[in-house]
This record gives structure tokens, C-alpha cells and sequence, in this order.
């Protein structure tokens, strides 16, 4: 793929932002940068490989930057809406082979919340890839309720992968359940001693 066809796949990411297909933007990213071929400079004559993987990053980069910025969907879309986004989610999740695509479900559910919502974030911390394991970590460090999050967080806190429990400890921004605390000052003792840092770290937290 040349990189004017990438040019061509960002401007639509531009475009698909002013009327609102957040949800898109990102699989629409990931399409693009797959098809970059680093031996592909027959459409900027003069730049290396490297040059034109630097240009395709910078892009990537100014888009997801606009896309961040957005505000949620969630209302604006009617009730019928929600309940077809999540069901579309929860399928994506469940079925989906590609990490991308399970990750972008997950990113979705982030933004629908509610009980069913939930329950996809908790299947997510279970996921094979540690792609959309830390995908739910980020909705989790997201997520409104402040008793459903502590609840998502001790799940993720018993992952067997300590780049995943390290990463979960050094999301959390408020520490107030016995729980967590609990858990905290086990995890204090970890022989990991970058998990022991960050569970320190945590605590502080604590009133």
C-alpha cells in the first residue's frame, strides 16, 4: 500500500470524526497501518523507508490525538441504539480472532457502561491477548461507579501476567475499599519488586 492510500485512509478517519463514527475511527487506523509496507516508496520518490514510516506514525499519532478529544457518544444514541451497540460489542468480543477488533469492542463497552457492559470488561480481563487485557484496564480506570470499578479492579489484580498487574496498580487514582487495601498489602509483599513499588505506591492512596 502506498502511502498515499494511507493519506487517503486518514483523511476519511478526519472526516468520519466531524459527523461523529468514533467507534470506527480506530479499527479504520489499525487497517492502515497494517497495509504499510516499508519496502513501498514508488509514491514519495527520495524518502526512505524509515522517512515514510516516520510521516505514517506522526498521522497516526494527529488522528488518535482527534480522537481522544471527542466526547462520548453514548448520549446521543437512543435506548435501541445502546442495546444494538452492545450486543454488537459483546459478539465482537466473544467471537472476534483478531486482537484489534476484540480491543475495539472493548474500548465500545467502555463508553456504554451498565451491568451487561460490565460483565464484558470482567470477560475481557481474561482475554488471551494482552492487547485487550489492557484495553479493559484503561476502561476500568474509566469507569463511573466507584464500587463496580474497585470490583473490576481486584479481578484484574489476580492476573497470573505481573506486566498486567503492575500496569493495573498504576492506574489507580483513588483507594478507599477494605477490599483493594487488602489486596494492596498483599501485594506489597509480591517478589516482583516492580508490583511491590506500585502497590506501595497505591496505598499512599488510602486515607
Amino acid at each position: 500500500m502506498t502511502i498515499g492510500k494511507i493519506l487517503i485512509s486518514l483523511t476519511i478517519c478526519g472526516t468520519a470524526i466531524v459527523f461523529g463514527y468514533q467507534s470506527q475511527i480506530h479499527a479504520w487506523i489499525v487497517h492502515a497501518y497494517r497495509q504499510f509496507s516499508p519496502e513501498d516508496t514508488t509514491s514519495a520518490p527520495g524518502n526512505t523507508p524509515a522517512q515514510i514510516k516516520g510521516q505514517v506514525d506522526l498521522l497516526l499519532q494527529q488522528q488518535a490525538q482527534m480522537v481522544l478529544s471527542q466526547p462520548p457518544l453514548e448520549d446521543e444514541l437512543s435506548e435501541d441504539e445502546k442495546l444494538q451497540k452492545l450486543n454488537d460489542a459483546l459478539h465482537q468480543l466473544d467471537s472476534a480472532e483478531d486482537e484489534y477488533d476484540r480491543e475495539l469492542a472493548v474500548m465500545e463497552l467502555g463508553e456504554l457502561k451498565g451491568a451487561e457492559a460490565q460483565q464484558g470488561i470482567r470477560t475481557a480481563l481474561h482475554d488471551a491477548s494482552n492487547l485487550v487485557v489492557s484495553q479493559a484496564i484503561r476502561q476500568i480506570n474509566k469507569w463511573q461507579n466507584p464500587a463496580e470499578r474497585t470490583a473490576l479492579l481486584l479481578i484484574a489484580l489476580q492476573n497470573q501476567n505481573d506486566d498486567i498487574v503492575e500496569q493495573t496498580l498504576l492506574t489507580i487514582t483513588e483507594v478507599e475499599d477494605k477490599k483493594l487495601i487488602a489486596r494492596l498489602r498483599q501485594l506489597g509483599n509480591h517478589p516482583n519488586p516492580d508490583i511491590r513499588n506500585a502497590a506501595k505506591l497505591a496505598l499512599n492512596l488510602a486515607p
